[in-house]
């Protein structure tokens, strides 16, 4: 029968394992979670975390999913390592490794955070998971969505793999100094602003003749 095991901790780290039954239908599999609900400010943030998963078919070792083991935060994946569908006896094993990824906390100012680990039938999986780690992110655009995860951190419509400039100035009109000067602030085809190429030029002056 399907045997999802309560967590357990081992070595500072959280165990998660379940064993799913080969006889019954359908073979829908089972899976083990860990739920913990934190109050962070709203914005950007990213996550890393240590985690490990093996899997081990069994019964008939026939149709055995993998399963995996995984991170979620306010209902989003962020991370995930697994083993792949197999037909024959043996055992998988991901090993200990560094994973990270992106997610958002809006108004509410709460990050419901899930480890899960899953197999699917006939299958009995085990994921260890330690040192998750969660900290404030760069976020250009404002938009929640970190840079490190973003593919176009400035919201410009030029993808960050070819902008030169991927955190630009976008205001309306080039300001200099808090002096609007009331020129257009043109985006350049390469991602960069006339307000971008000042600042290049400014960062570079050694006095203010220079710039």
């Amino acid at each position: 029968r399907d045997a999802p095991n309560p967590p357990a901790y081992a070595s500072g780290g959280a165990v998660l394992s379940s064993k799913s039954s080969c006889f019954s239908s359908p073979y829908n599999g089972v899976a083990t979670t860990l739920t913990r609900t934190i109050a962070l400010p709203p914005g950007a943030y990213s996550l890393s975390h240590l985690v490990s998963h093996s899997t081990e078919l069994h019964g008939y070792c026939r149709g055995g999913t993998g399963g995996s083991s995984s991170v979620s935060v306010n209902g989003l994946l962020v991370t995930r390592v697994g083993c792949g569908r197999s037909r024959s006896c043996g055992v998988c094993r991901v090993p200990l490794s560094e994973q990270s990824g992106c997610f958002s906390v809006d108004e509410t100012g709460e990050a419901t955070i899930v480890l899960r680990t899953s197999g699917g039938d006939c299958a009995k999986v085990v994921g260890f998971f330690d040192n998750l780690v969660i900290f404030p992110a760069d976020d250009c655009d404002g938009d929640g969505i970190s840079n490190e995860c973003d593919p176009d951190d400035d919201n410009d419509g030029v993808p960050d793999e070819v902008d030169a400039c991927p955190c630009s100035n976008l205001s309306p009109t080039v300001v200099i100094d808090g002096c609007d000067s009331g020129v257009t602030n043109v985006l350049n085809e390469n991602g960069c602003t006339i307000s971008d190429l000042l600042s290049e030029i400014g960062s570079s002056a050694k006095n203010h003749g220079q710039y």
